[in-house]
């Protein structure tokens, strides 16, 4: 396929150079600010940047959210192990323990 890089943008054009649907293209354009002398090779640019932004989870508030969210889960099973492990070293003794020392 041959493609005018300089050319005007046209979306199904940079779909297919892409390789990703015109409809994920769309939504992808829908945060990238295109003027009228936007050239399919500055679109190209545009959304591959965009593509490796959201590789990297830096390309929209939903992606921090999550990291977020797998961060505190996994300092909650930290915490959980942590104490798991000085309970069972006997440094510390559960509440229900009928024993007393």
């Amino acid at each position: 396929m041959m493609v005018d890089l300089n050319g005007k943008i046209n979306q199904t054009t940079i779909a297919e150079v892409v390789g990703i649907s015109r409809q994920a293209l769309s939504r992808m354009l829908n945060k990238i600010v295109l003027d009228t002398h936007t050239t399919i090779g500055d679109g190209i640019r545009m959304v591959f940047s965009q593509l490796r932004e959201q590789a990297a989870g830096r390309a929209s508030g939903s992606n921090h959210a999550l990291v977020k969210a797998r961060t505190e889960s996994k300092i909650q099973k930290a915490e959980s192990i942590r104490l798991s492990n000085l309970e069972r070293k006997e440094f510390l003794l559960p509440l229900n323990r009928s024993n007393s020392y």
